[in-house]
């Protein structure tokens, strides 16, 4: 797979309405990486917590904000 894929990416934080769709590049893993094609995806505790910015670790406009996710293994890399 080379090209652009989709993803949810936060924008601005403070309301569900910063996570926006977008195209991005299609991510390269490293030698200790998998590829999983993601087919359904849920936002948690966490998630809210990262966009509300109450999350102990810094969170930055354009992070994937979805802590579980079902998919399926594409490759080893």
């Amino acid at each position: 797979m080379e090209g652009q894929v989709k993803a949810y990416q936060l924008e601005t934080f403070n309301n569900v309405e910063g996570i926006m769709l977008r195209e991005r590049d299609e991510p390269h893993c490293g030698p200790t990486d998998i590829l999983v094609r993601v087919r359904a995806a849920s936002l948690n505790r966490r998630d809210a917590m990262i966009l509300d910015r109450s999350y102990p670790l810094p969170a930055r406009p354009t992070v994937v904000p979805v802590s579980d996710g079902a998919g399926e293994h594409v490759s080893s890399c």
